[in-house]
């Protein structure tokens, strides 16, 4: 099966089956704010704005990861990406793996930056891609095809165990990242799609001189769901 058909699974089915995490939450409805009856500030003075990849952002949000590499990802990237310039918040594109398998859907990668070019745009690859990667030059062309300020390297192990056509290949995956980081020429990103970061896990990431890690727990889409629904 081709990566383009898989993607368009994976939309189709975040679409029209219940793919939430069932019995596990991000926990933050186990917090309280205690509420400040005398704030003494004014709303006028109050700034969500922050520095992001050496960006200024109106808030600490990213739409992450989105989509790609199918023809109807064009309509989905480019409204997205049309909001985010607007609103001045990171978006991130899904895996950019479909480029190393052919050319015909460029244009659904390119289209986030051509629709936000002062925003920041983040690139996106699968952890089991990097492993023996010792030639760089498919990863540059990832990040030079929508002139990313970053790439992330998804780890999605129980995803790519579930998935019909997965790559359950995780030995050496810490090894590629470390090449990344040294030597792409922009920041690496790493990021779980839905189970989470240990500590541990974390600290090995640093080491390897990764500089941003987005935890990613659980809460909203279930990866593990969607590749159950296509493994039926």
């Amino acid at each position: 099966m081709s990566i383009s058909k898989r993607k368009s699974d994976h939309v189709r089915i975040a679409l029209n089956h219940e793919v939430r995490f069932k019995g596990k939450t991000s926990g933050f409805e186990a917090y309280e704010f205690v509420h400040c009856a005398l704030p003494e500030l004014d709303i006028a003075g109050v700034s969500t704005e922050t520095v992001f990849l050496d960006k200024t952002l109106s808030f600490p949000l990213m739409v992450s990861p989105m989509t790609g590499g199918f023809g109807g990802a064009m309509s989905i990237n480019r409204t997205l990406a049309e909001i985010c310039e607007s609103e001045k918040i990171a978006l991130a594109v899904g895996s950019q793996r479909q480029i190393t398998e052919n050319s015909n859907h460029l244009e659904t990668f390119r289209v986030v930056r051509k629709k936000a070019p002062t925003t920041v745009v983040i690139g996106n690859i699968g952890a089991s891609e990097v492993v023996g990667a010792n030639d760089l030059s498919p990863f540059r062309r990832m990040v030079d095809l929508i002139e990313a300020d970053a790439l992330a390297v998804h780890l999605n192990p129980l995803q790519e165990l579930l998935q019909p056509e997965g790559r359950a290949r995780f030995r050496g995956v810490l090894k590629g990242i470390e090449r990344l980081a040294s030597g792409l020429g922009v920041p690496v990103i790493v990021k779980e799609i839905g189970c989470g970061i240990s500590a541990e896990v974390a600290q090995k990431l640093a080491a390897a001189g990764v500089e941003y890690i987005d935890v990613a727990g659980a809460g909203g889409t279930s990866w593990a769901g969607i590749e159950s629904f296509r493994g039926r």
